[in-house]
């Protein structure tokens, strides 16, 4: 188990919340990748829904690992729906196209920047979503010939902007970003949804 001097030993965020049906969460840890987290409290089960940031100790048994204490960091909200669907899609998307158990920080920070800057910038957050889950989609195996260099070059154009955050920088993503979802985002977006329905299908 990990050990952290501030007394929370992982930071994560959640993608599942299987009650009532289960007391158990999917997480998708920033070191361990996406993993099942269980309760023997349900006070803190109660209090969790996909989006959260959180801090969490936990226990194992067996193979089995128990989630003993957290803090709560974030909690993304909006008033308007279309946001939280949108937010809803990028989750769903780490939860069924991200293998379970296996280290991913790349996609952790795709779905951490766009967590982040649905509290920090609505629009932001409404222009990068799809980008964002085609960037895991397309990692996961799900190819769109049409689309392929122009998801690349979101992630190269994003991960200068990560460096930087620049003003200038800030402005001229955005304008390339209000092009490229003004001539591709309509075909993304359906691409999207049949890449997830195929895998919530094949899930079930």
């Amino acid at each position: 188990m990990k050990n952290n001097t501030y007394g929370f030993q992982s930071r994560g965020i959640v993608i599942k919340r299987f009650f009532p049906y289960k007391k158990m969460i999917h997480i998708f840890d920033e070191e361990d990748g996406v993993i099942a987290l269980h309760f023997f409290d349900n006070t803190l089960l109660h209090r969790l829904w996909p989006g959260m940031y959180i801090t969490y100790n936990y226990s194992e048994k067996g193979i089995t690992k128990y989630l003993s204490s957290m803090d709560i960091l974030l909690v993304p909200t909006s008033s308007c729906y279309q946001i939280l669907q949108q937010l809803q899609r990028l989750i769903k998307i780490c939860n069924y196209c991200i293998q379970k158990n296996i280290p991913n920080k790349k996609h952790y920070s795709l779905l951490f920047v766009g967590v982040h800057s649905l509290m920090q910038n609505i629009s932001f957050f409404k222009d990068i979503e799809l980008w964002l889950s085609a960037l895991i989609l397309q990692d996961s195996g799900h190819w769109n010939k049409d689309l392929y260099l122009v998801i690349n070059s979101f992630l190269m154009k994003l991960s200068m902007l990560i460096d930087s955050f620049i003003e200038q920088e800030v402005e001229l993503f955005r304008k390339w970003l209000t092009i490229v979802n003004e001539e591709h985002g309509k075909s993304l977006e359906v691409w999207i949804e049949m890449c997830l329905n195929e895998q919530v299908y094949y899930e079930e």
